[in-house]
């Protein structure tokens, strides 16, 4: 999904604060899953595909790390749920499954009007497609949380390798995005051939060669 853009993170903060989320459905559901895509970087299916159980201990507490199985490599992707931003979220949403009597480790995470089944890729579609269109914001889907995220674990990386951590942006976020190959995961961040010319123009100037 090259041809999605990320989000900037003004824009983060209008969608998360839009009414339509408040419009479709459940509020804190809707800013929940945003939230989760956005801070774990699952795409839909794997997301929708969590219960309960796959978040939470018995106790409610929420679990450290989080497997998503419905991946396209065979191995589940493992990845830590520490982010205050997807806490700050998801917590509300849990107490309000309680609230409604269904937090039990069988109950979908994201359950549809139902309740017995989970939400469709369709109707999470429809849920953002109300928040970008109430912003003005074109060019984004169901994918560009998780567009965000990778660019921003990228970048991230990218700071720490040029602070003298010996890490390779691209591998890490290959790794914990769950992309089976680096060209595949560079594909999806968008470097293309012409990144490649751009770089070659620029090579050694800074030298003064």
């Amino acid at each position: 999904m090259a041809c999605v853009s990320p989000i900037s993170s003004a824009d983060l903060k209008r969608i998360l604060a839009s009414r339509a989320f408040s419009r479709v459905g459940e509020p804190k559901r809707n800013r929940a899953i945003f939230a989760m895509q956005l801070c774990l970087g699952p795409r839909i299916h794997e997301l929708l595909a969590l219960r309960c159980g796959d978040v939470l201990y018995s106790t409610g507490a929420l679990r450290p790390t989080i497997y998503f199985r419905k991946t396209k490599t065979a191995v589940p992707r493992r990845i830590e749920a520490n982010n205050p931003l997807l806490i700050r979220y998801l917590q509300p949403w849990i107490f309000r499954l309680d609230q409604l009597g269904i937090l039990h480790a069988g109950t979908w995470l994201f359950p549809g009007r139902s309740w017995d089944k989970p939400l469709t890729r369709q109707q999470v579609y429809a849920i953002y497609k109300a928040a970008y269109r109430e912003l003005g914001l074109v060019r984004l889907g169901t994918h560009s949380p998780r567009k965000t995220w990778a660019v921003a674990t990228y970048d991230y990386w990218l700071r720490q390798q040029r602070a003298g951590r010996p890490v390779d942006p691209l591998v890490m976020t290959q790794r914990i995005g769950g992309w089976k190959s680096l060209e595949s995961c560079s594909r999806y961040l968008g470097f293309t051939r012409r990144d490649g010319a751009e770089s070659q123009f620029h090579l050694y100037q800074e030298a003064g060669l």
